[in-house]
């Protein structure tokens, strides 16, 4: 399985090796705790089919799922060398009983009709020993064949990954510096636009204030002189009504001609 870092690298899970997990691996069936007969395994498939030695199961599935499911049941005594009760090495199998039989436990006589197999009898000779410990090597060998295959094509892949990344990332400076730059002429533009709207205002404002002054001036101008013009009329008609009293009373005070009486009696004074 490949993981994702911090750091945005791929990299293989670390798993534990290989034999070790072998090593704590029981086989029985997968329904049971029983030993099994394995009839195939399909390695185009990667398929196991067994037979169950006591409760007769018999199954065919992928060996994965064979050997996850078995682990439910797994019993290390049927897939011990070593007799748990004696502490001796068996003997034999009995297969009416589907037990294994080390020499105290024939002793007991209790096994004497019962069909058995010579473990001695059915152990593999050194021959297909070395048979099977070549097939093993040779899948330990595609196995490393492929680890290290595994390795050379995460490594190529998280190059390549990290190339594209440090593109898309490139891609993004880049249209964020376009954005930037954009957004700068965008936000001079609407500040020219708006300088320019102000200077109008500005403009209109001052042409309405020298308006309305003129008008205002004009209108002051106008006011005054309508009431100096009216004052003066009113100055004319004052005067003349003035004039016509005084021509009035000098005819009243004439009528009384004290300036002769009092003439007169001067002169005869004198």
């Amino acid at each position: 399985m490949i993981k994702m870092t911090k750091e945005n690298d791929y990299i293989m899970d670390t798993k534990e090796p290989e034999q070790q997990r072998q090593n704590e691996i029981f086989y029985n069936c997968t329904e049971c705790s029983s030993a099994i007969e394995i009839l195939s395994i399909n390695e185009n498939e990667c398929s196991i089919e067994f037979q169950c030695k006591n409760n007769k199961h018999k199954k065919k599935m992928p060996i994965n799922e064979f050997i996850n499911k078995m682990k439910n049941f797994n019993d290390k005594n049927i897939n011990n060398d070593i007799c748990n009760i004696h502490n001796l090495r068996y003997e034999c199998y009995c297969l009416d009983c589907n037990i294994h039989l080390c020499k105290d436990c024939l002793k007991l006589r209790n096994h004497v009709n019962h069909f058995k197999n010579n473990i001695i009898e059915i152990e593999p000779t050194k021959k297909e020993i070395n048979i099977y410990e070549n097939i093993i090597k040779n899948y330990e060998n595609k196995i490393q064949k492929l680890e290290n295959e595994k390795i050379i094509k995460t490594k190529d892949i998280n190059n390549k990954f990290k190339e594209c990344k440090n593109k898309i990332k490139e891609r993004k400076e880049l249209n964020l510096k376009e954005n930037n730059n954009k957004m700068e002429l965008e936000l001079k533009e609407i500040k020219s636009e708006y300088i320019n709207i102000i200077e109008d205002i500005k403009n209109k404002y001052e042409n309405e204030l020298k308006i309305k002054k003129y008008k205002y001036e004009k209108q002051l101008k106008d006011i005054k002189n309508k009431y100096k013009l009216m004052n003066e009329y009113n100055e004319i008609i004052y005067n003349k009504k003035i004039e016509k009293i005084d021509m009035i009373y000098l005819k009243k005070i004439k009528k009384y001609n004290y300036d002769n009486k009092i003439e007169n009696l001067s002169n005869i004074k004198n």
